[in-house]
């Protein structure tokens, strides 16, 4: 009894000390980064990092678990290798990224008497700490073990010139001298190595010319408290939404990111066209040359090598602060037309402009880009190539605007839209072909040339029989006309309608005539016809000679 009423009491006590919080163990605040690492032979291992460590600390850390030596390390992240001294949020490093890790073959240290060799890895990238052997002579064979700073009789000792060693650096042709029979050594020439792809100044390369750059130095600094250059992409999943994004980089061929850049990118083209910049991968088994670069969202933590997002190459950062052309007020981040003017809009104003247009069907349908649109000034080459910018206008409109695409689409390929209220499916029928069948639709048989009911002879003005139904096994049904009649929601607006309305003579697009002459023009985009309210079919001199004002 005594026992049972001081283990109740002792279960009191420690749960009196674990509501006020003593006793108890607190999981501790941390701010490490999960990465993911990639071998270039295939390995994958999940690793904490700190992000104020160093490049030389995260090699530290990698090489027990990939079973290799600290020296023979290299770490690659978006297209650079990564110099010891880095610090690690220099690198716009996210929670679940993806660093590669290429693992350093040495060169044969047994070296023959009678030929000189050069040994380096194999995208012949030399760095002082690696213990990669360079062999001058046939003499040279005693110093073959030393590593490369520690390498005598060199005028200048090897030093990293940012990822890649130059032949033109001093010093490198005293070091590396290979006999007429040895394979000609091919580097890379880039002299950038600290110079990321998340780095201000690559974002301001790719954006803006050097025109545009000089005008931005001379009011301001990147590095100030104003606003900061980024990209911006929109995230389809799980933001949905425009989001800043980050610039990444893979072998065009095996989509890993374990290749070196041979050159930064230097304007959108380099970006977003394929077979622009070369590149060495560093896989094994790929030998891949070409670069090919994607977007990833800011706004979430990546899901997987394959989260991407769509690159919005038309908005901008406004630091140069120019007003927007609509409004007048200045505003960031804005829309950059890619016209000769490269007139500015601010987002709010994009959207508003989309939207009129949308619902005025003033859509323009290019055989290349689509259902899109043009700088609002109207400036030739200025429309919009990459459709995402229309996400802008919300989910609603955005489906409204590719439902309206392909109804154009469908138009412009010679085929027809199924005229039964509440289907709209389209058609694309023989050249020949009179009697069209709504097939997988509605199942309405309608004339091609009328857009009515189908009929055997000339086409005449709907006679109100209504539409006669096809299964889809074959059999037919007709409906009382009388019936029909007395079964309309609408009776009085079905009536102002066909009173008040005509429909366009080539797209049959209602059209309500409120004044002025009898010369009408189509409003829709992609039609524009001219034709007569009268006599309804195109306008002529005749027209304007006997109705033109009544």
């Amino acid at each position: 009894m005594l026992s049972f009423i001081f283990e109740l009491l002792g279960g009191l006590w420690h749960s009196l000390i674990a509501m006020f919080g003593f006793g108890t163990s607190r999981p501790a605040l941390t701010n490490n980064l999960e990465v993911f690492v990639r071998a270039n032979t295939g390995e994958k291992v999940t690793v904490s990092l700190d992000p104020c460590w160093t490049v030389a600390q995260v090699k530290a850390t990698l090489a027990p678990k990939l079973n290799t030596p600290t020296q023979d390390l290299r770490i690659i992240f978006a297209g650079k290798e990564l110099l010891d001294d880095l610090v690690i949020h220099q690198c716009d490093l996210g929670n679940h990224s993806f660093l590669h890790a290429v693992r350093v073959v040495a060169g044969d240290k047994t070296v023959g008497a009678k030929t000189s060799s050069v040994s380096i890895p194999s995208t012949s990238i030399l760095h002082v700490n690696e213990t990669s052997t360079i062999v001058q002579n046939s003499e040279a064979a005693k110093t073959a073990e030393l590593p490369v700073s520690q390498t005598p009789n060199t005028p200048h000792q090897l030093k990293a010139s940012g990822n890649t060693l130059s032949a033109n650096d001093p010093g490198v042709n005293d070091v590396v001298q290979s006999s007429s029979s040895s394979p000609s050594v091919t580097r890379p020439t880039n002299n950038e190595g600290r110079r990321l792809l998340c780095d201000a100044s690559t974002v301001i390369t790719i954006q803006m010319t050097e025109a545009e750059q000089k005008a931005i130095r001379d009011l301001k600094s990147f590095d100030s408290e104003g606003e900061r250059p980024h990209f911006y992409v929109y995230c389809v999943r799980p933001c949905n939404s425009v989001q800043v994004g980050k610039l990444r980089v893979r072998c065009a061929e095996c989509k890993q990111g374990a290749l070196t850049l041979h050159q930064d990118p230097c304007n959108w083209q380099d970006v977003l066209n394929p077979h622009q910049i070369n590149a060495t991968c560093e896989t094994v088994g790929c030998g891949g040359s070409e670069a090919e670069f994607f977007f990833k969202c800011r706004g979430h933590e990546t899901s997987g090598e394959d989260d991407t997002s769509v690159a919005l190459y038309l908005v901008r950062a406004n630091l140069p602060a120019v007003t927007c052309l609509a409004c007048s007020d200045v505003s960031s981040p804005v829309i950059v037309f890619e016209c000769l003017d490269a007139h500015v809009m601010c987002l709010d104003c994009f959207v508003t402009y989309c939207i009129s247009r949308l619902n005025e069907r003033q859509f323009h349908q290019n055989s290349q880009l689509g259902y899109t649109l043009s700088c609002p000034i109207g400036c030739a080459g200025s429309l919009i190539r990459e459709v995402h910018h229309f996400k802008l206008m919300g989910d609603n409109h955005y489906d409204r605007y590719q439902r309206w695409g392909t109804e154009e689409a469908v138009l412009a390929a010679g085929g027809v839209l199924c005229p039964y209220p509440g289907c709209g499916q389209g058609i694309i029928p023989d050249q020949d072909c009179r009697r069209v069948v709504c097939v997988g639709g509605c199942g309405y048989v309608f004339c091609r040339l009328c857009l009515q009911g189908y009929h055997i002879g000339e086409c005449h003005p709907d006679d109100g029989t209504g539409p006669n139904i096809v299964d889809n096994n074959g059999g037919m049904f007709s409906v009382d006309p009388s019936r029909a009649a007395g079964s309309r929601w609408d009776e009085a607006t079905s009536l102002a309608i066909r009173v008040t309305t005509k429909p366009c003579p080539k797209c049959r697009t209602p059209t309500e005539r409120d004044g002025g002459c009898m010369h009408m023009v189509c409003t829709r985009a992609s039609c524009n016809f001219h034709w007569c309210w009268v006599c309804q079919t195109e306008w002529t001199r005749e027209c304007m000679g006997a109705h033109w004002f009544g």
